[in-house]
């Protein structure tokens, strides 16, 4: 009870920033700044052991602990990138990722000039230029080792217990050592409250705490990740939701989530929308459009937020409902959202040979062969057409695959709209990437199964096609 008692002090440390005076009379500005030096984020990374791309969404993540709505900032130009941050909360949260091994949680007040430098990786120095900073404002940065990142696609039980248990061990000492300077003074008290609360859920959900469904409605901190892990944990051992995966991410089975969130009473207002948002985005995996579309008119009964509907309409191309579920045609759309077929592409290039490429954003081999797709690319120059065909299911993780591997080639750059209800993709049993397609001069399928890239026998076949 104790422990409860100080937990709902925190939420109104945390939430009641408009009855703090003197904090405010302290501070001249609304605003924080963010400043990274040297930052050249690794935007995919590699698990060739497992077979696995990984992808960031956003290097760096500015998030109020009143919304799950996250500001994602993706553009640095190295040297010495500024943020500035409106602090619409007394405390604005800075997830800042350089790679799978290097990444930080940052809390900032009004008025704090916070500097990162990636100059050095083996010494990063984080350091605040602003005088109101206090020197346990700062939880050092962790550089996680192979182990630690190997250990998610692991089925290996016992390394995952063993690195578990590494985990929590350093979550207890690193929530030790927060309340030693906070006894010291040497810790601003909301920016105190706010990192307890993490370690408080994050435990909680460790420890498979999660029955009391008096935490269901603190509205206040949704925006905090161990927060969100608790809720959606919570709510899969309430209704028994098992675990599904995608290609490339494990979640709660969506429908199931979704239903059973939906039709319950004991959620906050905006705890509710974040795992029913949660939920929809997920259902981008495996999930019929007309469940989607179903879902999707209960969610905007829920909402208040219009931009969420919009987002995730766009994410699902509800625009494009006749063409998703078209079985005779190949529909595809380009970057800007052009539809265009396989056949009005391939009678647009007549007269050249045209070498398909399917992949995804979350295809290891696929983005592997990009490289050697460019080179094929540049030797053969007019005379071959490439063409790029992404079989993702989300759209915007497509946008941003294209933007990293630069494959805005010719224009010839697609998302495989109906993909795979389309007769064509059935017939080729196209169930598995990287696959290429080899089409001559006149358009017709030459090479139903071409080889890849980076081989010797795609040259000899190109050559021969060229005579």
């Amino acid at each position: 009870m104790k422990k409860f008692i100080v937990f709902i002090s925190l939420i109104i440390l945390i939430s009641c920033s408009d009855q703090n005076n003197s904090i405010a009379e302290q501070i001249k500005t609304n605003s924080s700044v963010l400043i990274l030096k040297k930052f050249h984020p690794t935007e995919k990374y590699y698990f060739s052991k497992y077979h696995y791309t990984l992808t960031l969404d956003a290097p760096v993540e500015v998030i109020n602990p009143n919304s799950f709505i996250r500001q994602k900032y993706t553009n640095f130009k190295g040297n010495s990138d500024t943020i500035s941050i409106t602090n619409e909360s007394k405390v604005m949260i800075a997830k800042v990722t350089h790679s799978p091994f290097i990444s930080n949680t940052y809390y900032l007040k009004a008025g704090d000039t916070l500097v990162v430098d990636f100059s050095d990786l083996r010494n990063i120095k984080e350091y605040y230029q602003s005088k109101n900073a206090l020197q346990g404002d700062i939880e050092p940065i962790y550089v996680k080792d192979s182990i630690d990142i190997q250990v998610m696609f692991s089925n290996d039980k016992q390394q995952r217990k063993a690195n578990h248990l590494k985990d929590s061990l350093r979550l207890v000492e690193n929530e030790r050592k927060l309340d030693s300077l906070f006894a010291q003074n040497l810790v601003t008290s909301f920016i105190y409250d706010a990192r307890k609360l993490s370690y408080f859920y994050s435990r909680k959900t460790k420890n498979i705490d999660i029955n009391d469904e008096s935490h269901l409605k603190h509205d206040s901190i949704i925006g905090i990740r161990a927060y969100q892990s608790y809720v959606k944990s919570f709510t899969a051992k309430k209704f028994t939701i098992k675990l599904t995966s995608s290609d490339y991410e494990v979640f709660y089975e969506p429908l199931s989530m979704f239903d059973a969130v939906y039709d319950s009473n004991f959620y906050g207002e905006n705890v509710k929308e974040f795992l029913l948002y949660e939920s929809l985005k997920n259902m981008q995996h495996k999930t019929s459009f007309t469940d989607v579309k179903l879902r999707l008119d209960k969610f905007n009964k829920v909402t208040k937020d219009s931009l969420l509907i919009t987002e995730l309409k766009n994410s699902f191309l509800l625009d494009f409902d006749e063409l998703i579920t078209d079985k005779n045609n190949i529909h595809f759309i380009d970057y800007q959202k052009q539809t265009t077929t396989l056949s009005k592409l391939l009678e647009a290039n007549q007269g050249k040979v045209v070498y398909v490429d399917f992949w995804a954003s979350w295809c290891t081999p696929c983005r592997k062969q990009m490289p050697f797709s460019k080179k094929l690319h540049h030797k053969y120059g007019d005379k071959v057409v490439f063409v790029y065909i992404s079989i993702d299911t989300d759209f915007d993780k497509w946008q941003k695959a294209v933007a990293q591997e630069q494959l805005a080639i010719d224009g010839n750059n697609l998302f495989a709209v109906n993909y795979p209800k389309a007769n064509f993709y059935k017939e080729l049993n196209l169930s598995s990437i990287p696959r290429y397609l080899l089409f001559d001069k006149q358009g017709k399928l030459v090479h139903k199964n071409a080889p890849q890239p980076d081989s010797q026998e795609i040259q000899k076949e190109l050559e021969e096609l060229l005579e």
